[in-house]
């Protein structure tokens, strides 16, 4: 048994010991999360295949597809090869047009609106100025002459109106057109290399369960181990600084040595009427205290020695008339319990 005030929990001794608390129960859910795993599809492994600078172990995760499962693999791998060719050559060989662009500006809509009009027109307008000239050389109008001329001029701007207001209707229909054949020149490309994109096999296996397991909060039992000491010390301070009152008797209220001594031979501070003294610490201000048994008492008490106390607060120890030393205990741990309160 022991009074000396418990020491506080060191802090850096408490941050390592929770740490190899924290390390091994996350070594232990690492263990209890690696199950290994046999499905239709292949198997899956854990095995311990080294440590880490901190001396934990590294664990490796093998996978092992089944023989029909590899095959389709290997089949789809070379498969996505020869799409992911195609995808490089096609890349290639419209390197041009997906850097430009497609030319949506006015006059280029105009000029390929035109070459659509013209190209689909082209046959009935033939058709008119051959038709036109076998209607005038029956009318006995001949090439050169001011009414040929001026027919053929109305003809012509007849076609010219036709083309325009096909070119009217069809704007709109140019622009998308113009869009839509480069946006399916990107949309074709990357089908080719979404396909040719590796495969996602995760999906064969079980997710690996996560088990949870709970670190001892070994800093939190020191803690708590600390505080019920100090507690402890402190119960056990109180009841010696009430010695006085409760041994003492008449001479802690006053009444002098010879009232504390009347019928109180028991209760006497001297080393010369104890046995089986034993130290078991020391007040704040350096007094030794002892557990002891008075001469013809079994009873284990715990105190001060007179002689001790004479040292150093001498005003707090009295002689009875037998000639055996008693202590004042309200002065003897007067500065003491100040000290324990500062």
């Amino acid at each position: 048994m022991s009074l000396n005030q418990p020491s506080s929990p060191d802090p850096t001794q408490t941050a390592n010991t929770q740490q190899q608390y924290n390390t091994k129960a996350a070594q232990s859910q690492a263990g209890m999360n690696m199950v290994n795993q046999s499905t239709p599809y292949g198997t899956l492994t854990y095995s311990q295949t080294g440590t880490n600078p901190d001396g934990t172990p590294k664990y490796t995760a093998t996978q092992q597809l089944s023989s029909a499962q590899q095959g389709l693999l290997n089949q789809q791998q070379a498969t996505q090869a020869t799409l992911g060719s195609d995808a490089n050559q096609l890349a290639g060989n419209m390197a041009s047009s997906l850097t430009n662009g497609p030319d949506l500006s006015n006059d280029a809509l105009v000029k390929k609106m035109m070459g659509w009009q013209t190209d689909y027109m082209q046959p009935t307008f033939n058709n008119q100025n051959s038709n036109l000239d076998s209607q005038l050389a029956a009318q006995g109008i001949t090439q050169g002459s001011a009414a040929y001329d001026n027919a053929k001029r109305q003809l012509q701007q007849s076609q010219s109106g036709t083309v325009e207001n096909a070119m009217a209707n069809t704007e709109n229909q140019a622009y998308n057109q113009s869009l839509s054949t480069y946006q399916n020149q990107l949309s074709t490309l990357g089908s080719l290399l979404g396909s040719s994109a590796p495969a996602n096999l995760s999906s064969s296996f079980t997710q690996t369960p996560q088990e949870q397991v709970q670190p001892a909060n070994y800093t939190g039992v020191a803690q708590q181990n600390y505080q019920n000491q100090n507690q402890q010390y402190a119960n056990t301070m109180s009841g010696l600084f009430s010695i006085p009152s409760a041994v003492l008797g008449g001479w802690a209220q006053g009444g002098g040595v010879a009232n504390a001594a009347k019928g109180l031979a028991g209760l006497f501070s001297d080393r010369r009427m104890k046995r089986h003294i034993e130290p078991v610490g020391t007040l704040f201000d350096g007094q030794p205290i002892y557990r002891f048994r008075y001469r013809d008492d079994p009873t284990m008490h715990i105190g001060l020695m007179a002689q001790d106390v004479a040292e150093i607060h001498p005003e707090a120890v009295g002689v009875a008339d037998n000639g055996f030393m008693m202590v004042d205990y309200g002065r003897a741990t007067d500065n003491a319990a100040r000290r324990a309160n500062d």
